[in-house]
Protein backbone atom coordinates (compact mmCIF):
# COMPACT_ATOMS: atom_id res chain seq x y z
CA UNK A 1 0.00 0.00 0.00
CA UNK A 2 2.92 2.42 0.95
CA UNK A 3 5.49 1.01 -1.58
CA UNK A 4 8.66 3.58 -2.44
CA UNK A 5 8.73 1.20 -6.03
CA UNK A 6 6.49 0.44 -8.91
CA UNK A 7 5.10 -2.96 -8.60
CA UNK A 8 2.22 -5.01 -10.15
CA UNK A 9 0.37 -7.91 -8.99
CA UNK A 10 -1.69 -9.78 -11.42
CA UNK A 11 -3.60 -12.43 -9.61
CA UNK A 12 -6.21 -15.31 -11.05
CA UNK A 13 -8.89 -16.96 -8.89
CA UNK A 14 -10.21 -19.97 -10.02
CA UNK A 15 -13.61 -20.87 -9.54
CA UNK A 16 -14.60 -23.27 -6.61
CA UNK A 17 -18.02 -24.51 -7.68
CA UNK A 18 -20.13 -24.19 -11.10
CA UNK A 19 -21.88 -21.29 -9.93
CA UNK A 20 -18.57 -19.24 -9.72
CA UNK A 21 -16.55 -18.07 -12.49
CA UNK A 22 -12.89 -17.32 -12.61
CA UNK A 23 -11.73 -13.50 -11.63
CA UNK A 24 -8.74 -11.91 -12.41
CA UNK A 25 -7.04 -8.71 -10.89
CA UNK A 26 -4.51 -6.48 -10.76
CA UNK A 27 -2.83 -4.51 -8.22
CA UNK A 28 0.15 -1.75 -8.54
CA UNK A 29 1.70 1.56 -7.00
CA UNK A 30 -1.23 3.47 -8.34
CA UNK A 31 -4.80 2.71 -6.88
CA UNK A 32 -6.34 4.14 -10.18
CA UNK A 33 -5.45 1.59 -12.15
CA UNK A 34 -5.90 -1.28 -9.76
CA UNK A 35 -8.74 -3.26 -9.73
CA UNK A 36 -10.97 -6.27 -11.27
CA UNK A 37 -9.59 -7.53 -14.98
CA UNK A 38 -12.40 -7.74 -17.32
CA UNK A 39 -11.18 -7.47 -20.59
CA UNK A 40 -7.43 -7.21 -21.16
CA UNK A 41 -4.62 -8.95 -23.12
CA UNK A 42 -1.51 -10.30 -21.99
CA UNK A 43 1.91 -10.28 -24.21
CA UNK A 44 4.72 -11.89 -23.35
CA UNK A 45 7.86 -11.52 -25.41
CA UNK A 46 11.79 -12.65 -24.65
CA UNK A 47 12.69 -9.32 -23.73
CA UNK A 48 9.41 -7.66 -21.96
CA UNK A 49 5.64 -8.20 -21.04
CA UNK A 50 3.17 -5.80 -22.78
CA UNK A 51 -0.48 -5.73 -21.20
CA UNK A 52 -3.30 -3.93 -21.92
CA UNK A 53 -6.47 -3.38 -20.49
CA UNK A 54 -9.04 -0.04 -21.14
CA UNK A 55 -7.22 2.71 -21.91
CA UNK A 56 -3.73 1.40 -19.75
CA UNK A 57 -0.77 0.29 -21.53
CA UNK A 58 1.77 -1.24 -18.75
CA UNK A 59 4.86 -2.86 -20.08
CA UNK A 60 8.21 -4.52 -18.56
CA UNK A 61 11.03 -5.43 -19.42
CA UNK A 62 12.67 -8.33 -18.90
CA UNK A 63 15.95 -9.72 -18.40
CA UNK A 64 15.88 -13.51 -17.79
CA UNK A 65 17.74 -16.78 -19.09
CA UNK A 66 16.09 -18.85 -21.54
CA UNK A 67 15.73 -21.12 -18.65
CA UNK A 68 13.47 -18.39 -16.64
CA UNK A 69 12.04 -17.33 -19.28
CA UNK A 70 10.83 -20.70 -20.30
CA UNK A 71 9.43 -20.81 -16.65
CA UNK A 72 7.43 -17.94 -17.56
CA UNK A 73 5.62 -19.05 -20.05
Amino acid sequence: MASVEKYILLRRTFLEDEFESDYYYIETNDPEISGELTIFSIYLYRTHLSMTYGNELIEISLNVTDREFESLK
